[in-house]
């Protein structure tokens, strides 16, 4: 018996170092795996900024990604490690008075050890409040205020332009909201301002005219609002809806007002010249593709008469 007794606590230390060895092992899996989720994710982890509108949208895998082993480390640390006395006592049943005096000491020392688990469980615990809580209480009322954020396209945009006060889009999308989206904030001239400082930060992005456009005729000053629409038409971006708003207002105008060829006829000259420009720009460039194309074929040509030689 005693043999046997000895044997069981070998057994039972092999078990407990082959566990710990496979918990370590999978505690680097984890991390290795965490840290290389977050390499690739990291451009849109939220620690940067993007420069993309609205950005919160793309975090959500990074977001998922970190909960999960954030969670698992929480776990890890509450939850208590088997102790030494706990796992390396037998409780081999003897006959003789010796042998239950030692398995009776034997249960008293689990039972102070459980008793000594239990105690420092709760202490982590304690812990675990006392530090985290004051953190997920700001992150749960960060993530509150920014779900209200997103049931309106007010509160989301004004977010948005606070974040990023140089996003070109964020100051195009709230001038939009003073123009006329939503009719109990109408402010052109506040319209106006934001459109100003979207085209201050790149004079080459053509969509603030056809805001522009739009803003200028609702105060009815249609001399500026003719040149605004005039250079949508020449923004690919805008040109679809800008055409049909174009032809719309030209065929009242002329109608009522005959004077207004001149400057309709100067307009569209100026737009035809920018079409056959971008037409020539796109011939040529089609034309150097077909040439390289040929090109390549010959080489192509020349290396399999070689070869087969």
């Amino acid at each position: 018996p005693p043999l046997l007794g000895s044997s069981n606590n070998n057994s039972k230390r092999t078990r407990r170092r082959q566990k710990e060895h496979e918990d370590k092992v999978h505690r680097i899996l984890s991390t290795l795996v965490f840290f290389s989720w977050m390499a690739t994710l990291f451009p849109i982890s939220g620690i940067l900024k993007v420069g993309t509108f609205v950005a919160d949208r793309i975090v959500v895998a990074s977001s998922v990604g970190t909960c999960i082993f954030a969670g698992r480390l929480l776990a890890l640390w509450m939850t208590p490690r088997e102790s030494n006395e706990a796992t390396s006592t037998s409780t081999t049943s003897t006959t003789n008075n010796k042998e239950k005096t030692t398995a009776a000491t034997t249960t008293k020392e689990e039972t102070t050890s459980h008793m000594s688990e239990i105690r420092n469980t709760t202490k982590s615990f304690k812990m675990v409040i006392l530090f985290i809580s004051p953190c997920f209480i700001t992150l749960a009322m960060r993530t509150h205020s920014r779900a209200a954020a997103w049931m309106d396209s007010v509160p989301l945009f004004e977010s948005s332009l606070v974040t990023c006060p140089r996003s070109i889009k964020s100051n195009l999308e709230i001038s939009k909201i003073y123009s006329g989206l939503v009719p109990h904030m109408v402010d052109y001239e506040k319209s106006l301002k934001l459109i100003r400082t979207a085209q201050s930060i790149d004079p080459t992005y053509c969509d603030v005219h056809q805001q522009y456009s739009h803003v200028y005729f609702h105060q009815q000053k249609y001399i500026r609002f003719e040149r605004e629409m005039a250079q949508s038409l020449r923004c690919p971006f805008t040109m679809g809806q800008a055409m049909g708003n174009w032809n719309k207002y030209w065929k009242v105008v002329l109608k009522q007002d005959a004077s207004a060829k001149g400057r309709y006829d100067k307009y569209m000259a100026s737009i035809q010249e920018e079409v056959a420009r971008r037409e020539e720009e796109e011939g040529g460039s089609s034309g150097d593709r077909k040439k390289m194309k040929k090109k390549k074929e010959k080489e192509e040509g020349r290396r399999r008469v070689g070869g087969g030689g």
